[in-house]
């Protein structure tokens, strides 16, 4: 309104105080943009939403019984509508005017209702929790190859690895480039909290038996190649010459097959490092943050499991309280970790992030079963008694994994919500899976965060390969992943399939 059209103060005033009545009332988003966000919201259209926005609409309009263009996106049941104002920075921790929050807007029935919700508790829990790194990047053709193990003594990926100078040539102990993290020539280790080295132990033993390791190798080439049948090959691998073999002896699952099998997966991180290189034309560096495999389903808290369980199974009352207690401490711990990588990612100024590896709901829900066994068992111990129905016991577990795959969420969430400016490059997986369906993550992550992108495997006619996860929504694009030749080992390239 523009009160310079007013002939009195006292008008202007009358006027005045007749708006601030209207506040909150149906008339509270007076400004077309807002007006026209609102009813994009309502009807659930992205595309609507998205030009509100360019208006000039408040992300945080409200209408007049104060539901959010958000809140309202969320209950529509439209993902792609909700997404796009959670990018845009709306609040997903807003209530309405009778103290409402927004899940209670979203009907337990709506399709979307569980990805729209673990989209809005990601957000919400970042926005009070998360530290954004201030961007842009500082190398952005710097690659962080996420994995176990990159083995940066061989050839090709030595000439490209990012070594830190400052640290190499510095004091042991000491934090010379002030980054944060000390002694990190070639890396860091997030779990463990120490730098990433291959050790001379592990040189050594490879140069001792590197004869035998290309042996083998050389006949997974050649059967590749067609310089060897498959059942050539297979007779020349049903030996036992490995490194493995000659120290334990001759057993059925250590035979060089298995051996070969094994190489391989020591070798993942490597030959992805490798396939970088190969596909960036000579521009990309690289460097390492270890990340171990998922760890066991009796382990959810790692090293610690055994004691925490104590003390939680101490402490509950009930398998409620005690499943509380322990996604308390899964959030917590898995936040504190995510931390970790989010600061070392931030500390190289990398520009990319390759990630090749995951794990879905259903992983949620076996630890989720495990921690009831576990209680049952200790309570049961205690009062013979106590015997809970299967019944009740699926209920506990419909209820509640989804809180602990939330929790489990919390890492990967915070790495791809502190660093928007680095591209995260996630392998959809090799389970032949729907990734909608199965909530794999961190790739299908690609559905919450925009810095995020998920690979599926094609064969090379160009379809989708046998063993590659899908997803209508959360897999953004494919590539070549059979046949792959790249590096492994010191002196030696090997083939793998895989969405890697």
């Amino acid at each position: 309104m523009n009160f310079r059209l007013l002939k009195s103060s006292r008008l202007a005033s009358l006027c005045l105080f007749a708006v601030l009545l209207c506040a909150g009332g149906p008339l509270q988003a007076v400004q077309p943009a807002d007006r026209q966000l609102l009813e994009a919201a309502t009807a659930g259209n992205p595309a609507a939403v998205q030009q509100a926005l360019a208006a000039g609409a408040d992300v945080n309009s409200r209408d007049g019984e104060g539901r959010s263009a958000l809140m309202i996106a969320a209950a529509s049941g439209s993902f792609s509508a909700t997404r796009l104002l959670v990018w845009a920075g709306a609040n997903p921790s807003t209530t309405t005017t009778d103290g409402r929050t927004i899940y209670d807007l979203i009907a337990a029935d709506l399709p979307d209702r569980q990805p729209i919700v673990l989209l809005l508790r990601c957000h919400a829990f970042l926005r009070e929790h998360g530290k954004v790194a201030p961007g842009p990047v500082a190398k952005p053709s710097l690659a962080l190859i996420m994995e176990d193990n990159v083995n940066y003594l061989h050839g090709r990926i030595r000439a490209a690895y990012e070594v830190n100078q400052a640290e190499l040539r510095g004091r042991p102990g000491v934090d010379d480039d002030n980054n944060g993290f000390v002694d990190d020539v070639y890396g860091w280790d997030a779990v463990a909290d120490r730098p990433y080295a291959i050790g001379r132990e592990q040189l050594d033993a490879y140069l001792r038996n590197r004869e035998a390791i290309a042996r083998i190798l050389k006949v997974d080439t050649d059967r590749r190649e067609g310089r060897l049948t498959p059942d050539q090959a297979e007779l020349e691998l049903a030996g036992y010459t490995n490194p493995l073999a000659l120290i334990m002896g001759p057993h059925p699952q250590l035979s060089d097959r298995h051996f070969l099998d094994l190489v391989k997966s020591s070798a993942h991180g490597s030959h992805v490092a490798g396939i970088v290189l190969a596909n960036s034309e000579g521009r990309a560096r690289l460097h390492t943050i270890s990340v171990p495999g998922v760890g066991m389903v009796s382990r959810p808290f790692g090293a610690r499991t055994e004691e925490l369980l104590a003390g939680f199974l101490r402490e509950a009352n009930s398998p409620e309280d005690f499943l509380r207690r322990c996604r308390a401490r899964l959030l917590t711990d898995g936040f504190e970790l995510g931390r970790r990588y989010s600061r070392y990612v931030a500390a190289t100024g990398a520009g990319v992030a390759n990630l090749s590896f995951g794990y879905g709901y259903p992983y949620a829900e076996q630890v989720t079963q495990f921690l009831l066994r576990r209680y049952v068992a200790e309570r049961h111990s205690r009062d013979a008694a106590y015997a809970p129905g299967e019944d009740d016991l699926k209920a506990l577990l419909d209820t509640h994994a989804s809180e602990i795959y939330l929790a489990l969420s919390a890492t990967w969430a915070t790495v791809f919500f502190e660093n928007p400016d680095v591209l995260f490059v996630c392998a959809a997986g090799n389970e032949g899976e729907d990734n909608d369906a199965s909530y794999s993550q961190p790739a299908y992550f690609s559905r919450l965060f925009p810095n995020v992108i998920t690979v599926a495997s094609v064969g090379p006619q160009g379809s989708l390969s046998s063993f590659s996860n899908f997803g209508r929504h959360s897999v953004n694009v494919a590539a070549p992943g059979q046949g792959i030749l790249s590096t492994a080992i010191p002196e030696a390239s090997i083939y793998m399939d895989g969405t890697s």
